[in-house]
Formats: C-alpha cells, sequence, structure tokens
C-alpha cells in the first residue's frame, strides 16, 4: 500500500514536470520503422571490499572477509572476526547457489552480478514529440539502465523536449530537466534506425558531453503535500511543464549525457544518431 500511495503521488508530480505522453511499444514485431541503441551507465564496485553477497531471509547482506580458494562447489571464505557475522566468523565453504556475487581484493566482481537494488543507478525516460505537426503523437521512450533497447515509431523528424531521470528500483529519487540543448533525429521509414549510445553521468571529456541542468522533483522525506499543491498552482498558473524553484521546495542538480555512435561493423541498423546543438 505505501508504494502504491507513493506511485500515485509521483506520477503526479511529474504531471507538472512533463507532458502527458504515451509509452512508446517495444513489442516491434509488427512495427516497419523502429528506433534503437542502448543505454549505458557506469558502475563502480570501489566501495565494497573484498567479500561476498549473499540473500538472508529475502534480504541482501554483505560479508566482508577474504576469500580463501575457489572450488567446484562454491568459495571458501573467511568472514571478518567479528560479532556482527556471528555463527559465519569461522572459515567455511560458501556455495555458489548461496552467493549473488563475489567480490575480489580489487574491488571486481569476479563472481555473479550485483543486482540493481544495490546499485547507485538511474535510468532515463525522453520525452519526444514530432518536429512539426501533430505533438499529441509525442512518445516517451524508456532506457533501462546498461539495456539495449528498440521501439516502435512512425517515420519522421522528431525533437527531445524533456528527459526524467530515475533512479533505479526507487521513486524516492527522480530528476526532471529544466533546460535542454536542441536534440533532434530523423527516422526512415522501413528500417531500424539507430539512435545512438547513450552515456549517462560517465566520465566522459567536455567536447563530448553536455550538462543537463535538473530539478530534483523527489528525495526521500519530501513533504508530498507541499509539492503536489505547488505543482497543480504552477501548472494552473503558467501552463508549463518544468515547474521552477517556487513550485518545488527542491534544489538544481546536474547530469551528463553524450550520445555516440557506436554501431558495429556490419550492424545493418540505419544510424539517426541523434543530432544535438
Amino acid at each position: 500500500m505505501k508504494f502504491l500511495i507513493l506511485y500515485v503521488f509521483t506520477m503526479i508530480l511529474l504531471m507538472g514536470c512533463a507532458p502527458d505522453f504515451r509509452f512508446a511499444s517495444d513489442d516491434v514485431s509488427g512495427c516497419t520503422t523502429t528506433i534503437s541503441g542502448k543505454m549505458h551507465f557506469p558502475f563502480s564496485t570501489s566501495q565494497f571490499k573484498e567479500g561476498l553477497l549473499v540473500k538472508r531471509g529475502g534480504e541482501y547482506s554483505f560479508v566482508q572477509g577474504k576469500i580463501v580458494e575457489k572450488t567446484e562447489k562454491g568459495y571458501i571464505f573467511d568472514p571478518q572476526t567479528t560479532r556482527k557475522y556471528g555463527p559465519d566468523a569461522e572459515k567455511r565453504l560458501y556455495k555458489f547457489d548461496e552467493i549473488i556475487c563475489a567480490i575480489d581484493t580489487n574491488s571486481q566482481i569476479v563472481y555473479g552480478d550485483m543486482p540493481d537494488k544495490i546499485m547507485d543507478m538511474f535510468r532515463m525516460e525522453l520525452y519526444v514529440t514530432p518536429a512539426k505537426g501533430d505533438s499529441t503523437k509525442g512518445l516517451r521512450v524508456k532506457l533501462n539502465t546498461n539495456k539495449k533497447f528498440q521501439y516502435c515509431i512512425e517515420p519522421g523528424t522528431y525533437r527531445i523536449i524533456q528527459i526524467i531521470f530515475y533512479k533505479t528500483n526507487t521513486l524516492n529519487f527522480v530528476d526532471c530537466s529544466e533546460f535542454l540543448p536542441e536534440m533532434t533525429f530523423e527516422t526512415k521509414p522501413g528500417v531500424n534506425n539507430y539512435l545512438g549510445d547513450f552515456l549517462l553521468d560517465a566520465p566522459l571529456k567536455e567536447s563530448d558531453s553536455y550538462s543537463i541542468t535538473c530539478w530534483n522533483i523527489r528525495r526521500p522525506g519530501d513533504d508530498f503535500v507541499f509539492a503536489l499543491a505547488s505543482a497543480y498552482t504552477n501548472g494552473v498558473n503558467t501552463g508549463r511543464y518544468v515547474s521552477p524553484s517556487a513550485a518545488f521546495k527542491s534544489e538544481r542538480v546536474k547530469h551528463t549525457l553524450s550520445i555516440r555512435d557506436s554501431l558495429p561493423p556490419g550492424d545493418l541498423r540505419t544510424k539517426t544518431v541523434i543530432k544535438i546543438r
């Protein structure tokens, strides 16, 4: 119930930030024209010392210690000698089916994967509208973290008018772009149009990245009642999608974005990489 209330209020807040576009369809089986690409977001395990991530009682638990040996069945592991780990404070075999992932002395994952729930990562939604013509044909294009994407779209010239940034697997962190550079692309009919590879908040060269100023419209502990009333009042008075600072008690934050042409040799997709001015 708590998550449902949080979801409803977050969606209402977004109404003061972005237009009510429908989601682009990822069922491309019946589409003749599509857009595709991939979103990249860097993840560092440097904050984790050597240890194992395990799941106990439905909760993730990181056990810090020393990996002694890898065997056919799992890892022989020596946890730190501390009461925190209770009976696990003695060296023993952790079987592979107990381990979510293992991290070595260099903070590198040597087994398994780090769940999204543990990672401090963002995903994006692009609000796309025809450059000319019917704005009701606008689309919300979802870009999931470190995943390829492909969506149906009609041929034509489009521009990106808004980007929303969400922290993965939570509704407590939502950033809404305030100012965007001019971002356009043209989809050619009957082909898979490659929009590019999106690199978000990566360590990029200055000439290769664009700084996007955002309002952090949702953070843990925000006063939903105030934000909701302010967003509604601002929308009525100004008719703008992006609410000014008077509408939300929030601070400006920045994300960096680069869109690169990383189409592999032999890939038959048509290059339609987004142009940023």
